[in-house]
């Protein structure tokens, strides 16, 4: 083995190539991108997807896969570094009773941070008794949330004296 690295090292030097990096190569099934042997898994590849073999390592392939990205979907920091955000987030939440105190109701906003547009999103709002135990849960839908906009919604419940806490979440409709 090591002889075959020198090989290749030389080869390289060279300007000339093995034979498998002027091939053309395909993914034959949905698998994950490795940081090395057995390693841990970097992300997600499609079938079909084109690669470039750079090297073998037993039965594994180190692969290069060529493309491209949006500049605006690119970040010079790594996600271990930087606070992640979602695409999708509840911001301004509150709550108000009505005047008779038999309905509650939340009031909140959907912030669109992520890279696409969405036609439909679904806020479901769980509301909580003082030993985390689930009272009620009400949903709402919000169609039509293009990338970089905020829409308002609001839930109505019937109020129960148990509800202590509630929890707000978004997430797209398919």
């Amino acid at each position: 083995m090591p002889l075959f690295i020198v090989a290749v090292a030389f080869l390289c030097l060279l300007g000339a190539s093995p034979t498998w990096a002027e091939e053309k190569f395909y993914l034959n099934s949905i698998e994950y991108l490795q940081a090395e042997p057995e390693g841990d898994k970097l992300g997600q590849l499609f079938q079909g997807i084109e690669l470039e073999k750079l090297s073998e390592k037993g039965d594994w392939a180190e692969v290069r896969l060529t493309g491209w990205l949006k500049t605006s979907w690119l970040s010079t920091q790594s996600p271990q570094t930087r606070k992640y955000k979602p695409p999708l987030e509840i911001i301004n939440l509150e709550d108000r009773f009505s005047d008779y105190g038999d309905y509650i109701h939340i009031l909140g906003e959907v912030k669109n941070q992520g890279p696409q547009d969405y036609k439909f999103l679904l806020v479901t709002v769980t509301f909580y008794d003082q030993d985390k135990k689930i009272v009620d849960t009400t949903t709402t839908l919000i169609s039509s949330l293009k990338k970089g906009e905020v829409r308002p919604f609001k839930t109505i419940s019937k109020n129960h004296e148990t509800i202590k806490i509630y929890k707000a979440k978004v997430e797209p409709v398919n």
